[in-house]
């Protein structure tokens, strides 16, 4: 039997006009672009940095420029799928309406990220456009280790006077954040990154909202569990700067006490 014709997840067989086996879910083909596909006429993509429910990151060479960028795909994997030759995001059937709402909130990430585009201590915006029926961010690529992995190759918990110096910035970009009326709702170790030079950054900004009392009614329950308050676990809980506190306080408790 082909390989197109057999699912690789549970081995039955499957329609090789099928992108979804009937019988486990399983995608056929790989949901990350393909290496050295060319975005926008200038952005050579690379191999995929991580991904989660709503966006694959990678590592992308700009040809304008001549420097590394990374860029985030709009790609929500429980309900997309990849098309012409996987290039393409289409929608399941049945998730056009959710699949329009999330890449409209995600171009509203975008606007919010360049609102902070000089700000040293949250990753820098850069561009954002629409293409193959999705939508991708391009930002400055940080070099460095997240917060969780460089604890975690430390081999014990962080001295607190240590983790206190290393996320300095990461209190004055949450300072800079609620200025402008916004929440993070996402701080946690391994949305920090600790730059080769020892400086720090915050990434993700995917769950940021502005949090004022007319825009903090049915705030969408995003959240990492151990990070999150209360507060977030319900869309009609009250989230402000002191959403990001509890969560900052968290991950100084996690990373103090491992």
């Amino acid at each position: 039997m082909d390989t197109d014709q057999l699912c690789l997840k549970c081995m039955r067989p499957m329609d090789k006009n099928d992108q979804i086996c009937q019988h486990c879910g399983w995608q056929r083909g790989i949901q990350a672009l393909l290496p050295g596909s060319i975005l926008q006429g200038r952005y050579i993509v690379g191999l995929s940095l991580g991904r989660g429910g709503f966006g694959i990151t990678y590592i992308a060479y700009d040809d304008k420029n001549n420097n590394k960028v990374a860029i985030k795909e709009f790609f929500p994997s429980e309900y997309a799928i990849r098309t012409n030759n996987n290039y393409d995001v289409a929608p399941l059937d049945g998730n056009s309406i959710s699949f329009q709402k999330g890449r409209h909130d995600f171009k509203e990430e975008a606007k919010r990220l360049k609102e902070f585009t000089n700000n040293p201590y949250i990753v820098k915006y850069l561009n954002h456009f629409d293409e193959n029926n999705t939508a991708y961010i391009v930002m400055e690529f940080v070099s460095g280790v997240t917060l969780e992995n460089y604890v975690k190759e430390l081999g014990r918990a962080i001295l607190l006077e240590d983790l206190i110096v290393i996320l300095a910035p990461v209190i004055d970009a949450l300072e800079a954040i609620h200025a402008k009326g916004y929440a993070h709702r996402d701080i946690s170790p391994d949305n920090i990154i600790i730059k080769k030079d020892g400086s720090t950054k915050i990434l993700d900004f995917g769950a940021m909202r502005k949090v004022n009392s007319r825009s903090n009614y049915l705030l969408s329950v995003i959240l990492k569990v151990h990070y999150a308050p209360p507060e977030q676990f319900s869309q009609t809980g009250s989230q402000d700067a002191w959403t990001d506190v509890y969560a900052l306080a968290a991950t100084i408790y996690d990373l103090i006490t491992r």
